[in-house]
């Protein structure tokens, strides 16, 4: 960065003032004026260079700091970025790109885009490249890409010339986007049109057939005249139902789409709140060290941290892809329990009120993500009637036969329970309606909500293989109707809430196998304080060789679900081969699938879901030892 005329004089002015505050001693030595002011000169501009090597050196931290926020950005876009030479190798590529062709930036380096397109798409390409040279302006194709798996997806390439290489050619700066939901979404719509194109031409040969009827006979005209009239409405009718139902799979794409994304950054962002919780856990340990102010800290770090674990909970549950831990549960003490904690936050203007009809009202489902599907609805209400209203919960049942008529055409057959709430707020607009469960829409002012809450619910319900639906108007309130399964099993005996107090080990030897070098550390001070013996593994394979040469050491197998080169399911192979009893503890940070609920089939012990907590860590781990029948070998 060039410094101005006004900065030299600064630093001028600076030195000056530093020189008049401390002479030199030196000065005194010359008998001479012109020497002494000559000196002093030298050591006014000694100064001023000192200032302004500190001055550079500020701007240098900025710029590296600057440029370490550019990289994160450009490796975590959303969309892959390449740079290609003269001849069409990759030249740089973020972590984006990288994963689209799924290949490591180090592979893509040596190779071509070529070798990553379509054979159908290789002219397409070639076009787009050759205008791009010959006209030097920016160009935009779509092709279909092959990903080093032999997978195929179709891609946007936006491509522009940019800096002269180092040979003095140009490079071509690519951007890729994913466009494979689109082109499906595409694809059904041209399936929808060609069927709309046949309707159309049924219909057509029914008008025409009509009309030689009505010359023919004449007195069958009015008759005639009503059909093609109720037919005309028909296809109407059709053609609404058709643009709704396209709109409606766009919607659905919109959201897998979000919720891949979601599902991706939750992975790594419970890793960091890994690291954070679990140093804070250790620092509350410690209170003799960090003393009563320190330990309060560490509380609040704790309690920080579990709100943005809860963030990422809200982003999964919208995206369908959170952490389920679904169970028999009666929902009328359920709501009485939640209904009397949601009172404390309702302002003494809004009254609360339960409603439930007699009866038992069972449903298979997480109570905590059932808890914030109602915190959020009632939020809702509450934000919608600042000057106070009315505010109801209510709790019913409907029993639906193939014969009766459904109140929402998604809805089937079978027994639901039916959870309303509604209010007497300001109600909702006809222009917001068709938005309120899209993530991040929201009409309230800025630092009032996310967006997230009813995205949120939307999420929960379909989690719960229920339907949900709103009926408001401006200015008359709003009412929100949850259809849930309801289940007519009998309800196990209740669990005690008593919190067990915090188990310890007796110093079992456990194998922690974790990419992530912060969450390592961290866990591994977390077992060492719990009384374990800890052997670490920065990755599979370094586990797999511990395991062999410890395994009659190991008790217990702590490894992450997603880490490169070798995931979870190939190291449960290995060490299943190694010893078939192997005892494996799973962590994840990431939504769980099928892949773990076939591991856990095969024998997989146990799961713990990140960010850990402590407490729940000391509990699995014990319970997971205990079930082994004995500790030390396994």
């Amino acid at each position: 960065m060039a410094m101005s005329t006004n900065d030299f004089k600064r630093l001028r002015w600076q030195a000056q003032e530093k020189i008049k505050q401390q002479p030199p001693a030196e000065l005194a030595h010359f008998a001479s004026k012109d020497q002494a002011e000559l000196v002093e000169e030298l050591y006014i501009h000694h100064v001023e260079l000192k200032l302004q090597y500190d001055t550079l050196l500020q701007t240098k931290w900025q710029l590296e700091l600057s440029y370490d926020r550019y990289k994160q950005l450009y490796d975590l876009a959303p969309v892959g970025y390449f740079t290609l030479d003269k001849n069409g190798y990759f030249v740089t590529v973020n972590l984006t790109g990288a994963r689209q062709l799924g290949a490591s930036k180090a592979q893509l380096v040596r190779q071509r885009l070529t070798d990553f397109i379509a054979r159908t798409s290789q002219e397409t390409y070639f076009f787009h490249r050759r205008k791009l040279l010959q006209t030097q302006t920016g160009q935009v194709c779509e092709l279909e890409l092959v990903r080093a798996d032999d997978t195929h997806f179709y891609g946007q390439l936006e491509s522009v010339l940019t800096s002269v290489g180092a040979d003095d050619s140009p490079l071509i700066q690519i951007i890729l986007s994913d466009i494979t939901a689109r082109r499906q979404a595409e694809d059904a719509l041209q399936k929808h049109h060609v069927q709309l194109e046949s309707l159309v031409q049924a219909r057509t040969a029914q008008l025409t057939l009509a009309n030689e009827q009505l010359e023919a006979e004449i007195r069958e005209h009015e008759r005639t005249q009503a059909a093609l009239q109720a037919g005309h409405r028909r296809l109407e009718q059709v053609l609404e139902e058709l643009k709704a139902s396209q709109e409606q799979a766009i919607q659905r794409e919109r959201l897998a789409a979000v919720g891949h994304l979601a599902a991706g950054i939750a992975h790594d962002f419970n890793n960091i709140l890994t690291g954070i919780i679990g140093h804070a856990e250790l620092l509350r340990l410690q209170p003799n060290v960090v003393g009563t102010s320190g330990e309060h800290s560490a509380g609040v770090i704790i309690q920080q941290s579990e709100r943005a674990a809860h963030l990422v909970r809200q982003i999964l549950d919208f995206s369908r892809k959170s952490i389920r831990q679904p169970r028999l549960m009666d929902l009328n003490a359920f709501l009485a329990e939640t209904v009397a904690f949601l009172k404390r936050i309702i302002p003494e203007n809004i009254q609360l009120l339960l409603e439930v009809e007699p009866d038992e009202y069972k449903v298979n489902a997480d109570p905590n993500q059932l808890q914030q599907l109602l915190a959020n609805l009632v939020v809702n209400a509450r934000d919608a009637m600042p000057g106070g209203g009315r505010l109801i919960v209510s709790l019913g049942a409907v029993e639906l036969e193939p014969a009766d008529p459904m109140p929402l055409p998604e809805l089937t057959p079978g027994s639901w329970v039916v959870l309303n709430v509604s209010d007497t707020g300001s109600g909702i607009s006809a222009e917001a309606m068709p938005h309120i469960f899209e993530p991040f829409f929201t009409t309230k002012e800025p630092g009032r909500g996310t967006g997230l809450g009813l995205a949120q619910v939307y999420g929960i319900v379909m989690q719960h293989s229920g339907y949900i639906e709103v009926d408001s108007r401006p200015n008359q309130g709003a009412t929100f109707t949850v259809y849930l399964p309801r289940s007519f099993t009998r309800l196990p005996p209740p669990i005690s809430d008593v919190q067990p107090p915090l188990p310890k080990g007796h110093g079992e030897t456990i194998l922690l196998i974790e990419d992530e070098a912060a969450v390592l550390d961290v866990i591994q001070r977390l077992l060492e304080t719990l009384n374990y013996n800890v052997l670490v593994a920065p990755d599979g394979q370094v586990g797999l060789a511990l395991y062999h040469d410890r395994k009659d050491d190991i008790s217990l197998v702590m490894t992450d679900m997603i880490m490169p080169e070798l995931e979870a399911a190939d190291m449960f192979e290995a060490l299943q081969v190694e010893n078939p009893a192997v005892k494996i503890l799973l962590m994840t940070g990431y939504p769980l699938g099928e892949e773990t609920e076939r591991l856990m089939a095969r024998g997989l012990t146990a799961w713990v879901k990140k960010p850990l907590n402590l407490n729940r860590l000391a509990q699995v781990i014990s319970r997971t030892l205990e079930a082994t029948g004995e500790q030390g070998n396994m």
